[in-house]
C-alpha cells in the first residue's frame, strides 16, 4: 500500500483495490487565519483528484475544502460518506454536485473492490454538529488507520478491525482556545501548557492502544502568516505553553516515552507500508523536504511573503461590522485609497440591523423582542457618543451641538422635498450611469 501525504489530514491511498482521496485541504481557512503547513501548493492535484474514492472526515474547514473538490475532483467520485445523523456532510458535498455516496454503516467493515474499508462516525454531543470520523482501510498488503481528528472513547471497532501497520493521527492544537480570549497573560500561558501537554498525552494514549507497527503525525498543525498571527506558530519546539506543536515535537515526545516507529511525512512524500516493511519516498530529498522543521522560521517567513498578497486580497472581501462607524469608516477610506490608486473596485459587506420594520405597516413581530434590544444595545450611533467620550475626544455640549446641527440638515431637505414640485419623467434615468454627461 502507498500512501501520499497531501499536506495536514490530506491523504491519497493507493490499494490493490482502488485509490482514496482523503481531506484535500490547499486553500488557507478561517479568515486566511490558517495556512496548511508545511506549503502543498505546488502538488499535482490534478492527478490526485482523480481517485476511485472520496473521504471527506468532516465539515472543518481544513478538511473540507469546497474550492479545492470544485477545482480538482471528478463529480463522478464516489464518496465515502461517514453515517452522521444530521445530513449537513453530504449537503455540502451536493452542493457542489457530487451524486455517486456510499453511506458508510457506523463501525462496520465494507468490502470495496477486494478491500476492506470502516468509517466510525463520531456521534456524541461534544463532537458537535460538525461531527469527526476516522477511517480504516486494509487489502491483502497493509491495514491503516487514519483518524485524523477524531477522538473515538470506545475503539472496540477500531481494534477490531486491526492489527495496524500505519496510524496517521492528530496530535497538535486545532482551536484558538486561549489565545483569543481575554485572559491575563499568565492565564493564558498556564492554560496554553495544560492544553499542550494534554494533546501530546492523549494522542499518545491512542498511540498505545492502537499500537500500529508506525506510527504518522498527522491534521496539523496549521500554520499561521499574517503579521498579527505569525507569533503563534511553535517556530522552536521549546515553548511549553504554544498550543500548536509540530510533527517533530510530537515523534520526539514519542520517542521520550519509549515509543518507535515514528514516521514524519511533508507534502509529495510517499509512505510505502506492507505487513513486513516501511520506506518513505521523498519528493526530493529527506532533507530537503525536512526544510520546514529544520529552518521553521526562515521557511515560514518565506512562505508568509508568498502569500501575502493574496492575504490582503483576501481581507478586502471580509465582512465589517456595520454596527461600528469608525470600522465602516476605515474600510471605506481602505477602499477609497485603492480605487485612487487605479487597484479597482471593493465591494464593502457591513453587517448592520435594522431596528424598525420595512415600512409603517410592518410590525417586525417576526423577530423577539430579545432579539431587538440585544441589536439596540450595539446602535452604532450611541456606542460612538459613548466612546468618544471615553476617550475625551468630544464633551457633551459638542456632541449635542452636532446634534443640532444634523437635525437642522435633515429638517432643512425634508422640507426642500416637501415643497419641491414632483420631478418629471425625464429625470427617472438621470444619475444612473457613471459616464453620463451632468
Amino acid at each position: 500500500m502507498q500512501i501520499t501525504c497531501l499536506g495536514h489530514a490530506g491523504l491519497h491511498i493507493e490499494t490493490r483495490g482502488g485509490t482514496i482521496l482523503c481531506d484535500p485541504w490547499k486553500n488557507p481557512a478561517y479568515f486566511d487565519s490558517w495556512f496548511v503547513f508545511p506549503d502543498n501548493s505546488g502538488l499535482d492535484w490534478e492527478r490526485y483528484g482523480k481517485a476511485d474514492y472520496l473521504y471527506v472526515s468532516h465539515l472543518h474547514k481544513d478538511h473540507f475544502d469546497p474550492q479545492n473538490l470544485r477545482e480538482h475532483v471528478p463529480l463522478e467520485t464516489t464518496v465515502l460518506l461517514p453515517d452522521y445523523p444530521v445530513p449537513d456532510l453530504r449537503a455540502e458535498l451536493e452542493k457542489l454536485g457530487f451524486t455517486k455516496f456510499v453511506v458508510m454503516p457506523n463501525g462496520k467493515e465494507v468490502e470495496l473492490n477486494g478491500m476492506r474499508v470502516m468509517v466510525l462516525a463520531l456521534q456524541a454531543p461534544v463532537d458537535g454538529p460538525l461531527g469527526d470520523s476516522s477511517l480504516s482501510v486494509s487489502d491483502e498488503t497493509a491495514t491503516i488507520l487514519n483518524q485524523n481528528d477524531a477522538r473515538p472513547i470506545d475503539l472496540d471497532a477500531i481494534q477490531a478491525f486491526g492489527p495496524y501497520d500505519a496510524h496517521f493521527l492528530q496530535f497538535s492544537g486545532a482551536i484558538w482556545w486561549p489565545w483569543a480570549y481575554e485572559l491575563p497573560e499568565s492565564a493564558k500561558r498556564s492554560f496554553g501548557a495544560a492544553k499542550r501537554a494534554n494533546g501530546l498525552d492523549r494522542a499518545a494514549r491512542y498511540v498505545k492502544a492502537i499500537d500500529a507497527t508506525y506510527v504518522i503525525p498527522s491534521a496539523g498543525p496549521p500554520c499561521f502568516l499574517d503579521d498579527e498571527l505569525f507569533g503563534f506558530n511553535d517556530l522552536t519546539g521549546n515553548d511549553p505553553a504554544n498550543t500548536f506543536p509540530d510533527q517533530t515535537v510530537f515523534l520526539g515526545y514519542l520517542r521520550d516515552i519509549g515509543i518507535e516507529g515514528g514516521r514524519p511525512l511533508t507534502p509529495g512524500a510517499v509512505l510505502e507500508v506492507d505487513h513486513d516493511h516501511c520506506e518513505v519516498h521523498w519528493p526530493t530529498t529527506a532533507e530537503k523536504a525536512m526544510e520546514p522543521f529544520t529552518d521553521k522560521e526562515r521557511y515560514l517567513r518565506d512562505y508568509a511573503a508568498r502569500v501575502r498578497d493574496r492575504i490582503a486580497a483576501d481581507k478586502r472581501g471580509w465582512p465589517v461590522d456595520g454596527m461600528d462607524v469608525l470600522e465602516v469608516y476605515g474600510a471605506t477610506m481602505e477602499a477609497v485609497a485603492r480605487a485612487r490608486n487605479g487597484d479597482g473596485p471593493s465591494l464593502i459587506e457591513a453587517v448592520t440591523y435594522r431596528f424598525r420594520g420595512h415600512s409603517m405597516s410592518d410590525p417586525a413581530e417576526y423577530r423577539s423582542k430579545r432579539e431587538e434590544r440585544i441589536w439596540q444595545e450595539r446602535d452604532p450611533i450611541k456606542n460612538l457618543h459613548r466612546r468618544l467620550l471615553a476617550e475625551k475626544r468630544a464633551t457633551d455640549a459638542k456632541l449635542d451641538e452636532v446634534e443640532r446641527e444634523v437635525n437642522a440638515t435633515i429638517d432643512d431637505a425634508v422640507k426642500f422635498a416637501d415643497e419641491s414640485p414632483e420631478p418629471s419623467m425625464d429625470e427617472l434615468g438621470k444619475g444612473v450611469y457613471a459616464s453620463e454627461k451632468k
